[in-house]
C-alpha cells in the first residue's frame, strides 16, 4: 500500500518471488492489471501473481481505516487457517523448549490418526522427564499414554527415536476420567 503504483510494482517485484505466508495489495482490478502488464513486459513470472491477495482484505463492506484493517487481518487469519495444518508450525514456546529447554526431553509428533482426534498430523509436543509438557497432540488418553511412554524412554540412555501407536486402551478409559480415546501413531525423538 504505497503512495504510487510504481512503488507497489517495485515492491511486488521483490516480494512475490519470496517464500511468504501472505502478500496483499490495495488497489482496483485496473491497477493490478496495469502492474501485471508492466511486469510481463519485463519478463516477470506472472504465475507469482497467484499468491497476491487483491483486493486486499475480506469483503465486509469496510469504510473506515479501522474497518479496513480488520478486514485485512481477517483475511490473513482466514488464509493462515486454510493453508496451515495447526500442528505443522511450532510456536515460539515450543521452539524455546526444543532449543533451550530442560533436559532430557522428547519431541512427540503426531504422524497418523487411526481414529478421531482433535489435532492433525504434524502436531508437536515437547515432553520433559518430570512429565511436564509444552504443546499438545490432542489431549485425552493417547496424550497421557504418550507422556508416560516418553518418561520411560528418557530413562534409556540408548533411546534416540521410535514410532509408537498410543491410545489403544493401555490406560483404561473408565479409570482415567477422560473421554477422548483416539488411537494415534506418534514419532518420539530425543532432543
Amino acid at each position: 500500500m504505497m503512495r504510487a503504483h510504481a512503488l507497489d510494482q517495485m515492491n511486488l517485484e521483490v516480494l512475490l518471488p519470496l517464500e511468504s505466508a501472505y502478500i496483499g495489495m490495495l488497489g482496483s482490478e485496473k491497477k493490478v492489471n496495469a502492474i501485471k502488464g508492466n511486469l510481463d513486459a519485463k519478463g516477470f513470472d506472472l504465475r507469482l501473481f497467484d499468491k497476491l491477495n487483491t483486493p486486499i482484505g475480506l469483503d465486509i463492506n469496510a469504510q473506515t481505516p479501522e474497518e479496513i484493517a480488520i478486514a485485512i487481518v481477517g483475511q490473513i487469519i482466514q488464509i493462515k487457517n486454510a493453508k496451515v495444518q495447526h500442528g505443522e508450525a511450532m510456536t515460539d514456546e515450543m521452539l524455546e523448549a526444543v532449543i533451550g529447554g530442560k533436559s532430557p526431553s522428547i519431541l512427540a509428533t503426531l504422524i497418523r490418526k487411526k481414529t478421531a482426534s482433535p489435532r492433525d498430523p504434524g502436531t508437536k509436543m515437547v515432553i520433559y522427564h518430570d512429565g511436564s509438557k509444552v504443546g499438545t497432540i490432542g489431549g485425552g488418553l493417547a496424550e497421557a499414554e504418550t507422556i508416560k511412554l516418553a518418561a520411560e524412554l528418557m530413562s534409556d540412555p540408548e533411546f534416540r527415536t521410535c514410532v509408537h501407536t498410543v491410545g489403544e486402551g493401555k490406560i483404561k478409559v473408565e479409570l482415567s476420567g477422560m473421554v477422548c480415546s483416539g488411537v494415534l501413531e506418534v514419532l518420539l525423538e530425543r532432543i
